[in-house]
């Protein structure tokens, strides 16, 4: 047997031991091992003792993709960057999380922390364009044309 499948086990039987199982209960948690037999299971100490811990490895991505359709349908957006014509609504902690440059204009003193609207006067429309769909995404489609694009991520955004 696997270590996963004998922490399952083990998991199956303190909670069929517990106070709060019933028998309605068996299907619901038979649900919920199969579900979470698609998760990475890593043990964790608590309390003196070792308790499984549940990961599923598509949450981030899942979550990302999430913010990208909220960001695209202009929902819980905080932020509006500007460059020339082109407004791209965005979530500040998004930028901040995936670039030490936003990090830094959102959480210092600067003027930018507190507006709703920033125009960046440094970068391309089409630049900012998909360097932002980079961070939402963490895909770009390299060509010819955008190729020139990928400085900005180190330098100016600080993205790696």
């Amino acid at each position: 047997m696997s270590a996963k499948a004998e922490q399952g086990s083990e998991t199956s039987s303190s909670l069929q031991s517990s106070s709060c199982w019933s028998a309605s209960s068996s299907s619901t948690f038979s649900s919920l091992r199969v579900r979470m037999s698609s998760m990475d299971v890593k043990p964790k100490i608590l309390c003196g003792r070792e308790r499984p811990v549940y990961k599923h490895a598509q949450h981030a991505h899942k979550a990302f993709e999430s913010l990208n359709e909220m960001r695209r349908l202009g929902l819980l957006c905080d932020v509006c960057l500007v460059a020339g014509d082109l407004e791209l609504p965005c979530h500040k902690s998004v930028l901040a999380a995936c670039s030490q440059y936003f990090y830094a204009m959102f959480t210092n003193e600067m003027s930018e922390s507190k507006a709703t609207r920033i125009v960046l006067q440094e970068i391309d429309p089409s630049a900012l364009s998909i360097l932002i769909d980079f961070v939402y995404s963490s895909e770009i489609h390299v060509t010819e044309e955008n190729v020139q694009v990928c400085r900005y991520f180190n330098f100016w955004l600080e993205i790696d």
